[in-house]
């Protein structure tokens, strides 16, 4: 799995050699008391398990582990801490940040070569004007997270953590295709995307990054493909210069091999989408709709020459949103 994040038993910290300074686990009777997971904002969830990371001062955090996604018992020394929690079910996300401001969760590193098999024998992938400093990653795993930024260990108090999801998914369906039926191959990507989540800040990141991810028919003119993304943060002069935070980039395969890509400029209609579903409880979800596709017909009918597998040709396009 490509989830590297560190769980730590009590055990394991009190047998660690580790060279850092760790959280004191010495337990008095005022040492336990008990944390719940509430789930009410996200009646959808299915966690498996949770995580809860602690951080006190100067010490290095230290990671919890609960089977039961409702909560358990936590034992801690007296004293104040700052905590993170999320669902601990994540191939695609990991963890990193010594503190509990600069803690964040992000997307592991992907590679467009290995994501569809159209792409294996190209020397260069065509990316979208102004990506070309993005650096591509996995989609997240649904995530669910909750933040903790002042709790005194006395004895006395519990611990309840609201989870909420901190990822929202981006329905692309484009109708009247034309030519459909000669595309053997589909796959895209949505650029602008923030690779990160701070929890303490309770927002994504402003790193811009590009996740690939599937497209297929739906139809015989129709083809949707769907995204999960921790969403993304723009400068607020960003739009206003004229430049695209977001833009979608679909690589079709033909029948005859031949390779073509288009990009298209979503950044209004994810904006406009997410304003239309503001207040929605759990994780968010936005329709997006392009109208109008025409896909070339294939180059290659039996005669003539071959066009080269590795080539791809960009397809001019007029859409409507």
């Amino acid at each position: 799995a490509r989830c590297h994040i560190l769980t730590l038993s009590l055990m394991v910290l009190l047998l660690s050699s580790c060279h850092h300074k760790g959280l004191d686990f010495t337990m008095s009777e005022e040492g336990t008391t008990r944390v719940t997971f509430d789930w009410s904002l996200a009646p959808q969830a299915t966690p498996e398990g949770m995580l809860l990371v602690v951080f006190s001062g100067t010490s290095q955090p230290v990671t919890l582990h609960y089977e039961n996604p409702d909560g358990g018992a936590l034992q801690l020394p007296g004293g104040n801490y700052h905590m993170v929690a999320y669902n601990d079910n994540m191939e695609n996300v990991s963890q990193r940040g010594s503190t509990w401001e600069s803690h964040e969760l992000y997307c592991m590193p992907a590679t467009l070569i290995n994501f569809a098999p159209m792409f294996a024998a190209t020397r260069t992938i065509p990316r979208a004007p102004g990506t070309e400093s993005e650096n591509v990653v996995y989609e997240p795993d649904p995530t669910w997270c909750a933040s903790e930024p002042d709790f005194m260990m006395d004895g006395r108090n519990r611990l309840t953590m609201s989870m909420e999801s901190v990822t929202e998914q981006y329905n692309f369906t484009i109708t009247n295709v034309v030519n459909l039926e000669n595309v053997v191959e589909m796959a895209a990507t949505v650029s602008g995307m923030s690779g990160t989540y701070l929890p303490a800040l309770s927002q994504c990141g402003d790193y811009n990054c590009i996740i690939p991810f599937s497209m297929e028919k739906a139809g015989d003119d129709v083809i949707q493909g769907t995204v999960r993304t921790f969403g993304n943060r723009m400068a607020a002069d960003y739009l206003t210069k004229g430049a695209s935070a977001h833009k979608l980039v679909i690589y079709l395969r033909l029948s005859d091999s031949s390779k073509y890509y288009a990009t298209f400029d979503v950044t209004d209609a994810i904006h406009d989408a997410r304003i239309a579903a503001a207040g929605t409880t759990g994780e968010i979800t936005l329709p997006i709709t392009i109208d109008e596709f025409a896909i070339p017909e294939p180059l290659y009918n039996g005669t003539g020459l071959h066009p080269e597998v590795s080539e791809w040709q960009e397809m001019e396009i007029s859409i409507r949103m």
